[in-house]
């Protein structure tokens, strides 16, 4: 076993769960789990207040987390890295922090036309940028929609979810706008990826995969079993 600590850092405590889950099913090593808020409303609003008060409160966190041992930080929310410089903190606090948005770079040099479910515009900025800034000439089709998160915090089945809430129309927009691949964009969405991905021949991504790999390349961790997510 792993003496290793891990924080995991999300949006709500479901999302933060999410993520928790994710590293206890590939890796044995400790976890600290940090909730920013406790609804996805709330959670918007934090992302849109003040960038300095904003910014205050995480590091603020991740520097108690540190104190509790802490050797790596797992940020398990596409709106929240979008909107707090997680390097900045990073560099301040000496500490490695994996974010979802690298993920997208490799999608970004393969496309030319990308689609993006989002919870919000905060998410779908980030990623836009990360986008954009590695390939000037992508086109992206964005679709944002926090229903999509609450059905999921309020433990709807992941077919229910597929059926409603627009993401049928969602397909029929991305095919009709013949994109290459969709992006999940969301640290919830992998919740209705595979029923959502019989519904269309266009390759689903999330950064879940990624997201692990960074984790054995920082600590150096022993996968105890690492599935196709």
């Amino acid at each position: 076993m792993s003496n290793k600590k891990i924080t995991v850092m999300a949006g709500t405590p479901v999302d933060t769960e999410m993520g928790c889950r994710l590293l206890k099913a590939n890796f044995s090593c400790a976890l600290d789990p940090i909730a920013v808020t406790d609804t996805p409303e709330k959670q918007t609003f934090f992302q849109t207040s003040d960038s300095a008060v904003r910014a205050s409160i995480v590091k603020s966190l991740i520097a108690s987390a540190i104190s509790r041992g802490s050797e790596l930080i797992f940020v398990y929310c596409n709106s929240l890295s979008a909107t707090v410089d997680f390097e900045a903190i990073s560099r301040d606090l000496h500490i490695k922090i994996i974010t979802p948005f690298k993920a997208y770079r490799a999608t970004a040099k393969q496309c030319k036309r990308v689609g993006l479910l989002t919870a919000n515009a905060q998410g779908a900025s980030g990623i836009e940028k990360e986008l954009v800034q590695t390939n000037e000439k992508i086109k992206l089709y964005s679709i944002s929609n926090l229903d999509w998160v609450n059905s999921i915090e309020n433990k709807e089945d992941a077919k229910t979810i597929c059926q409603n809430y627009g993401l049928p129309e969602s397909v029929q927009f991305f095919e009709t706008n013949k994109v290459e691949k969709i992006i999940f964009g969301c640290t919830h969405f992998p919740y209705f990826m595979k029923e959502y991905q019989t519904m269309t021949a266009i390759d689903c991504l999330s950064p879940d995969e990624y997201m692990l790999a960074e984790v054995v390349k920082a600590l150096n961790l022993v996968k105890i079993k690492m599935k196709t997510l």
